[in-house]
């Protein structure tokens, strides 16, 4: 869809006066982000002024977020303010605390923070909703029903399915890595591509057995399941995987089952394994037992985890140098605001979207 503009007759144009006039037109007449402005050279000559101005005008308006340039294909509104500001935004999420206030914040509250960033950058109004995970029941129900679009994390399902099959709200459920059918949006994490990376490394350093560690969860045993399809495309078969779940005690914590499977794995005396833990917690309470027994990460054995808490850490204590999959936060963030966008394009609930955010990078810190 384009956007067409009107221009008073018989006045000369600054190119100040130029990027009113359109911010003027997009803002009051509510257009959309994904619109279409004409080209420089054609707005250069609706205002009769010099295609330089016309550029510059445009650049005005893309240096305040109103509007994106791409090359090769134009400009287009981004973000109209007074629409965004309109769409009134719950954006829920909860808290796994495990113990370290420092991993605490890396693995949560700087999604959090990105997420409001990118909302405010945006523009949308909004309010923000956090809770201990995981809730007997939804005390906030009522207060979503006040806002337009509902962003939660996809393990809301437990609780509240059929609050969330039956709002009119648009909802855009996150935090997930598996498509969850039913009458909402979705944004899910696809763990294979930085996982088969890695594999691909360890297979090219000569490695052919690997430990996989994990807590008895959902989340882990989907990595860990996406591990093992990685391996298949390599080659591997799954006796070449080793998987150890702890059962659970009294107190579920992801850095007990670390430390558990950290003490399996030293009895059964397998270093000789790759050691691929699913998540930074896990692997924590591994490295605490191994410190113990006088073993080093690198020397003794070889591990890679997934998170890379590490790279969002500010203390250098909880710094361990670990090979590292890194958790597509950023990107996942990014896609909810996308999405969140294309929500205010189109509030057709025929059909519901779901986006990937594939997992792609693999550091290497220390030599496997």
């Amino acid at each position: 869809m384009d956007m067409r503009m009107r221009r008073e007759k018989s006045r000369k144009y600054s190119e100040r006066d130029v990027a009113a006039s359109i911010e003027e037109e997009i803002v009051g007449n509510e257009m959309v982000p994904g619109i279409r402005l004409p080209s420089a050279s054609q707005i250069a000559k609706q205002y009769a002024v010099s295609l330089k101005t016309a550029d510059r005008a445009l650049c005005r308006l893309a240096a305040k977020g109103l509007i994106s340039r791409v090359r090769g294909s134009g400009s287009f509104v981004r973000a109209n303010r007074l629409a965004a500001e309109r769409l009134r935004v719950a954006f829920v999420h909860w808290l796994c605390p495990d113990g370290i206030p420092e991993l605490n914040y890396a693995a949560f509250t700087v999604f959090i923070e990105q997420v409001c960033r990118l909302l405010e950058d945006h523009g949308f109004s909004y309010e923000l909703f956090v809770e201990n995970r995981p809730p007997h029941a939804l005390k906030v129900q009522s207060s979503l029903l006040k806002h337009d679009v509902i962003i939660a994390p996809a393990g809301m399902l437990e609780v509240a399915e059929d609050f969330l099959l039956h709002v009119k709200q648009q909802v855009i459920l996150y935090a997930d890595d598996a498509v969850n059918y039913g009458s909402w949006n979705q944004v899910v994490y696809d763990y294979r591509p930085a996982f088969l990376t890695a594999l691909k490394y360890c297979w090219e350093k000569g490695y052919r057995k690997f430990f996989l560690a994990g807590n008895d969860c959902v989340t882990h045993h989907r990595r860990l399941g996406a591990l093992l399809e990685a391996g298949r495309k390599l080659g591997l078969s799954d006796s070449a995987f080793h998987v150890h779940y702890p059962e659970n005690g009294i107190i579920s914590s992801a850095m007990l089952a670390g430390a558990k499977c950290a003490r399996y794995y030293l009895e059964r005396k397998l270093t000789d394994h790759v050691i691929i833990s699913p998540s930074d917690f896990i692997t924590y309470g591994m490295i605490d037992v191994f410190s113990s027994a006088g073993l080093s990460c690198g020397k003794d054995f070889q591990l890679i985890s997934y998170d890379n808490l590490e790279g969002r850490l500010e203390n250098d204590r909880f710094k361990l140098n670990l090979n590292a999959i890194t958790h597509p936060m950023a990107a996942h963030a990014e896609a909810i605001i996308a999405m969140l966008e294309n929500l205010t394009r189109n509030q057709s609930r025929n059909y519901f979207q779901t986006y990937f955010t594939p997992a792609t990078e693999f550091i290497i810190r220390n030599i496997i």
